[in-house]
């Protein structure tokens, strides 16, 4: 019922006040998400958001519901971002969505997170480089920070980069990627 629903949201919003209590709540929030309650999903991933990498374990299950979604996905990749920013798994199932999203938004979601990767996310460095040639800016800014946060690591990314100091949407940014990339 919908008293059921609201009373639900109401208890997951107050849940996100005791991220200390992660581990204690943790496992219900899994069995929330293995149920499949749809309606539930955003309360669910913003609660997990609020444990951070205390919700850790949660990863696998993101990744599968994330897999089966369509319409919400960057919502999954927003929450991987926060809770798997350690994890192999997170980082590899973002890089499989560089590879083949075509959704503007889940991919500015995965370089959020992979931005919290640092040098552990050099691996997307040749994928980031393609990003670089996106017409939408806000795409492009957020490769050249993720660049930036990988490092020396990145250092085939140089030539691109130095391409885009001319454009001053990105300037700034650049120079920042610049400096940290060939420090």
């Amino acid at each position: 019922s919908s008293s059921s629903l609201s009373l639900k949201k109401e208890a997951l919003r107050l849940l996100r006040r005791y991220p200390q209590k992660a581990s204690q709540i943790l496992p219900s929030l899994l069995k929330l998400l293995r149920a499949r309650r749809k309606s539930l999903y955003p309360d669910v991933l913003l609660t997990l958001e609020s444990f951070g990498d205390k919700a850790v374990s949660a990863v696998p299950l993101l990744i599968q519901r994330a897999k089966e979604q369509k319409k919400d996905r960057y919502l999954f990749l927003r929450t991987l971002a926060k809770v798997g920013k350690n994890s192999d798994k997170t980082l590899s199932f973002f890089l499989e969505i560089l590879r083949t999203s075509q959704n503007q938004w889940e991919k500015i979601e995965v370089l959020k997170g992979l931005e919290k990767f640092g040098s552990k996310a050099a691996p997307a460095t040749p994928l980031l480089i393609r990003l670089l040639e996106e017409k939408d800016p806000t795409l492009v800014l957020y490769t050249i920070r993720v660049l930036r946060a990988i490092g020396p690591k990145a250092k085939p990314a140089l030539p691109y980069l130095k391409k885009l100091r001319r454009n001053p949407w990105h300037r700034w940014e650049v120079e920042k990627a610049l400096r940290s990339i060939q420090r």
